[in-house]
């Protein structure tokens, strides 16, 4: 059953929906941020609260031994040190991102990622992210990427979910019965109804892309120096905007007979 843990709306009265080309997915962890980083911002704090720093290593080291498995920095570090302390290391990283003392060229692979919202926007190509995690963790990341952004909820749409394998889901929570267009739900566009008759999603871990819709294309992110043939950095998709290039020119395609 979907949970959505960030739900805007601006009305319920019923309008004729904006019909898009492109509806863009984004993800968060290791797409739009780098996530590992975070994690060691975080543990890094930790010697501010007399925490000694071989036992910091090795806290990192155990959050980041686990990357991919979906564990929570953020519920590891309560259970070891409790629910007050985790709030204030979260605490500690807005608060220093508000006075802009986090190195946003770090944790947002390259600058490639405001660069993107900006292209996007200028393309007028709607999007949102969608996260999956455990909620706490996964909104704090996410007010942690709108601060380094400058992009409120206005500017930048979110869901967080507890279910993974983001093109299955969007064919259980988006498709209407049609297999030309997807209607966008309404957390994801403020309210305003939104049918797309292309979904692009773009993400790091390719399971997340595959979908039994034709309508909904996958773009396997890559932000390593020298992505391997097939996947493609933040960069490259902020070129293919700048030029023109849809981007379902980029995505590689799963059909339901793929």
């Amino acid at each position: 059953m979907q949970r959505s843990y960030e739900i805007m709306r601006t009305g319920s009265h019923e309008t004729e929906p904006r019909v898009v080309d492109e509806f863009v997915v984004l993800d968060l962890d290791r797409t739009l941020l780098d996530s590992d980083k975070v994690v060691e911002l975080m543990c890094r704090q930790l010697t501010r609260y007399g925490i000694a720093a071989d036992e910091v290593r090795e806290n990192q080291r155990l959050i980041m031994s686990a990357t991919g498995q979906s564990l929570s920095a953020l519920e590891f570090l309560s259970g070891e040190y409790g629910e007050a302390l985790a709030a204030r290391l979260t605490a500690d990283l807005h608060g220093l991102a508000q006075e802009g003392r986090l190195p946003r060229e770090a944790l947002l692979y390259d600058g490639a990622s405001p660069a993107l919202l900006d292209e996007l926007d200028r393309r007028d190509l709607p999007f949102a992210v969608l996260t999956y995690g455990e909620p706490a963790n996964q909104l704090f990341k996410l007010a942690l990427y709108r601060q380094l952004t400058g992009r409120d909820e206005r500017r930048l749409p979110a869901v967080v979910t507890d279910e993974p394998k983001k093109g299955e889901w969007i064919h259980a929570h988006w498709y209407d019965g049609s297999d030309e267009h997807m209607r966008v739900p309404a957390e994801f566009t403020h309210a305003h109804p939104i049918m797309a008759k292309r979904v692009v999603v773009l993400d790091d871990k390719l399971t997340n892309l595959a979908s039994p819709d034709k309508v909904v294309q996958g773009i396997h992110i890559d932000n390593r120096p020298e992505a391997p043939l097939g996947r493609h950095s933040l960069g490259d998709v902020v070129t293919a905007l700048q030029t023109g290039q849809p981007l379902a020119e980029l995505a590689r395609h799963f059909g339901s007979a793929a």
